[in-house]
């Protein structure tokens, strides 16, 4: 989480889930967990798995929620990460929203993997991240 507080403006490559149709299959597959297993390899850099949900102001011009939390990774090392819906903290382009904000597992909508560089953060330049499996569990 610390590494969150000192993101500032920067680059950044990524993937999500494709967005579905009907957003409430998506929603529906992941309401009986609160937690996920994420199974990676990657080069040794901070990534960031963000779940995207329903904002709470409830206008269709309103962008989803957007949740972050970090994933390390250990360079050409396959890790299996458990990642508790309390270690996303709610963030905004980026930046921490002070107002500590708990998920609601059936207002998901998206999830994706970032990598963010720059301003002191992690240096530009080629990176290797590969997801084998994400899953979801009930704690």
């Amino acid at each position: 989480k610390n590494f969150l507080r000192k993101m500032r403006t920067s680059g950044f490559a990524g993937f999500r889930t494709v967005p579905l149709e009907d957003e409430n299959e998506f929603l529906e597959q992941f309401e009986p967990y609160n937690s996920l297993r994420l199974r990676h390899r990657g080069d040794g850099r901070v990534y960031f798995a963000s779940l995207s949900t329903r904002p709470w102001v409830a206008h269709p011009t309103c962008p989803p929620d957007v949740y972050q939390a970090t994933l390390v990774t250990h360079k050409d090392k396959w890790v299996e990460q458990h990642l508790t819906l309390d270690d996303f903290v709610l963030t905004w382009k980026g930046r921490i929203v002070p107002v500590r904000k708990a998920i609601a597992n059936n207002r998901i909508l998206s999830f994706s993997i970032s990598l963010a560089t720059g301003h002191g953060v992690q240096e530009p330049g080629p990176f290797k991240f590969e997801l084998e499996s994400v899953v979801g569990h009930r704690h």
